[in-house]
């Protein structure tokens, strides 16, 4: 009698320490989606594809496609990390590739805003291999105008080291250094509530910093196309030390998805 009344407490003990421990699982279970859930609907995130054919002079074109994902990580910080792959078809042929990492702050007063970046370039040409490092400070600011028109402009530092024959996908320390300011000016336009474009002349892109002796105009198109989706394009034309001498033009079209609020 004294065994049953045992086994019967062991039995109940049992059942308890397995309810218990399937309510515990149950919560972290629910805590766990209730995150992903959170980061899915609440966190704005976006991701940007797009392709693009750059034709120089003497024949050296390029082709490339490029991938951009920004996250916001908080009210204060956006992480942006982009991708680039792409084939130089020039004198100098070979794949070449970049990838970006990037930290943006909030808008100030509704107008400006900072970030600081580092990319890396990796090129493996048939004549030369090169691997560049650049480091970017830059402060972003923005001014309405009318209804429909917003002035831009951006000012900052990059600093750039180079090093050839080497294909170090490693941020670089050591190698050719140059350092210079760069700079963004332009005019936006809103219509139809869904859509921009944008008229720039500046001497840095998503990626790239750019010589003050090698700037560049550009149109940018982007239209809303649904809640989701939307349609990205832009025109470049870069010039080599006077506005005659254009030697990259630059023609992109791709998708831009965005998520969260």
């Amino acid at each position: 009698m004294r065994s049953k009344i045992v086994f019967a407490i062991c039995l109940v003990l049992f059942f308890i320490t397995k309810s218990s421990s399937q309510t515990k699982d149950s919560i972290k279970t629910n805590a766990i989606k209730n995150i992903l859930l959170k980061i899915k609907y609440d966190t704005p995130i976006s991701f940007r594809l797009y392709s693009r054919y750059i034709g120089g002079q003497q024949n050296n074109s390029r082709i490339d496609e490029t991938f951009l994902s920004t996250i916001s990580l908080s009210r204060l910080l956006t992480l942006q990390v982009g991708y680039r792959y792409g084939q130089n078809q020039g004198l100098n042929h070979g794949p070449y590739s970049h990838y970006k990492l990037e930290l943006q702050s909030k808008e100030f007063w509704h107008k400006v805003r900072f970030l600081g970046r580092m990319s890396q370039g990796i090129s493996k040409g048939s004549i030369q291999n090169s691997s560049v490092s650049n480091y970017l400070a830059i402060a972003e600011g923005s001014q309405k105008i009318s209804k429909d028109f917003t002035a831009l402009f951006a000012y900052g530092y990059s600093f750039t080291v180079q090093s050839n024959n080497n294909l170090d996908a490693l941020p670089l320390s050591k190698g050719k250094v140059s350092n210079y300011p760069v700079f963004k000016v332009g005019l936006r336009y809103h219509f139809l509530n869904r859509g921009i474009v944008d008229l720039l002349y500046g001497s840095y892109s998503s990626f790239n910093p750019y010589s003050l002796n090698a700037p560049f105009t550009q149109v940018t198109f982007e239209y809303q196309l649904s809640k989701r989706f939307s349609f990205y394009s832009y025109y470049r034309r870069q010039y080599l030390n006077t506005f005659s001498n254009a030697y990259n033009q630059f023609y992109t079209a791709g998708f831009r998805f965005h998520f969260g609020k």
